[in-house]
């Protein structure tokens, strides 16, 4: 899923991803790139003075064995050492264990490096695109927009506010807002959510004052790393599909593969209804408990647990208790 970089020349002991970079890499002994890979890494080494592994995310060293068993036999001890010391810094095993550590290690290299030659993510490497609340609403109404139809049809009248109320998205925002307040068909009530560098329900708000939300957008406008802070506005569903009447959300997972350059997904059937603790209501817009069905908000709920263990409900639990999502 990465991008890899065919002009890399150097790098600072502050960018641990490369060598993740290289392990991905370098595959064939004869290919120019591992090479060119290889050479990176002496480079690195070279500049450092110390070994540039001896610092490596464990989780990265199988990969960085495979680039030397692949690419230049020499280094296979040198591997075995620094794992070696490694093993001994962590354990302070005793020395007969050392003993057959190190008369094993041989064996141990070579059978981890025929079996690790794939690496497995429980995410999607570099897809904020469609985690990135700012992201996901952006490629939305674009695909809507391609599709010559009108992306408010099918999801919330959505804001992408950059600039807080200097914005001029939040003066339309603002007119729009105005508009729904002679509506008496429903509520204008909204919910916040930041833009981006989020998740677990942090930082997510509902109101119907357009006072309160206008505190919300000045009054934080920096992330924590610098960056400038960005929000959507969404006008809440005040009228959601409800399961015993509360709310809930449906997680489903996908198996996504890539083998030589070919693509697949694969869909599993049996996902689990996320639910909320407490009966929705609008009265009580500040209770998240009641609007947000994250398991991080959730477990802090006295009633956490009490409808459905942990929260959560099977298809097949749903079929043999007959109930309908109502």
């Amino acid at each position: 899923m990465k991008k890899h970089d065919d002009h890399l020349s150097s790098v600072s002991k502050d960018e641990p991803l490369l060598l993740e970079t290289l392990a991905s890499s370098c595959n064939d002994p004869n290919d120019e790139m591992s090479l060119k890979c290889l050479n990176i890494a002496k480079t690195i080494e070279h500049e450092q003075n110390k070994d540039a592994f001896t610092n490596t995310d464990p989780k990265l060293l199988a990969n960085l064995k495979r680039i030397f068993s692949n690419i230049d036999f020499k280094h296979q001890g040198l591997v075995e050492q620094i794992n070696g010391e490694r093993n001994d810094r962590k354990s302070q095993a005793p020395a007969e264990s050392k003993k057959n550590m190190a008369a094993n290690s041989r064996f141990q290299f070579n059978k981890m490096t025929e079996t690790l030659t794939s690496k497995m993510y429980n995410h999607l490497e570099n897809n904020f695109l469609l985690s990135n609340k700012k992201a996901l609403f952006l490629n939305l109404r674009q695909y809507y927009l391609s599709q010559k139809m009108d992306p408010f049809e099918l999801i919330p009248v959505t804001f992408h506010i950059k600039e807080g109320v200097a914005d001029q998205e939040f003066g339309r925002f603002k007119d729009y807002y105005v508009s729904k307040m002679h509506d008496s068909a429903e509520k204008n009530i909204w919910i916040i959510k930041p833009g981006e560098n989020t998740n677990r329900g942090v930082g997510i708000t509902i109101c119907e004052k357009i006072e309160e939300i206008e505190q919300i957008l000045t009054k934080e406008t920096v992330h924590a790393n610098g960056k400038p802070k960005t929000f959507i506005v969404q006008k809440y569903i005040e009228k959601p599909l409800l399961y015993q009447r509360r709310k809930f959300d449906i997680r489903c997972f996908i198996l996504v593969t890539s083998i030589n350059g070919i693509q697949k997904g694969y869909w599993y059937q049996d996902g689990y209804v996320r639910t909320s603790s407490t009966e929705f209501t609008l009265e009580s817009l500040d209770n998240k408990q009641i609007h947000l069905t994250n398991d991080a908000v959730q477990k802090k709920c006295d009633d956490y647990g009490k409808h459905e263990s942990g929260n959560k409900v099977t298809p097949d639990q749903i079929r043999f208790l007959n109930l309908r999502i109502c």
